[in-house]
């Protein structure tokens, strides 16, 4: 999920060291990603944190229609060079909600609480 916050890659900022810039968040591991310690190997060592049938339902929260498409073609990537899903939330109970936040996070895998944020503020 910390890599859909790559999907405006081009529009990163010309910095070199990522904790200059305003995205970067020093509460986070690696400046991005909630629920994991510096001292964490592995993305998830945790079976119950994978998504199950390697589908993640998700909502887009009110986004701008050029904002989600981009989300929506950063997705279709996904399935096109990855083994992972994304499909509209219907009535799972875990999903992702995309929104525009303050700054670039998420955590990583399935949290099991119900909805996980994944911010995608301005400039991610």
């Amino acid at each position: 999920l910390a890599c859909l916050l790559l999907v405006a890659a081009e529009t990163a900022l010309p910095t070199n060291d990522l904790r200059l810039s305003a995205l970067y968040n020093p509460d986070l591991f690696e400046g991005e990603i909630r629920g994991f310690e510096p001292g964490d190997r592995n993305v998830s060592p945790y079976t119950q944190m994978r998504w199950q049938n390697i589908e993640i339902p998700y909502v887009i929260d009110r986004t701008p229609a050029t904002q989600q498409a981009l989300i929506l073609s950063a997705m279709n990537n996904y399935h096109i060079y990855t083994c992972l899903r994304f499909k509209p939330r219907t009535t799972e109970r875990n999903y992702i909600k995309i929104f525009s936040g303050q700054g670039c996070y998420s955590y990583v895998g399935m949290i099991n609480r119900g909805e996980q944020p994944l911010s995608l503020g301005p400039g991610c």
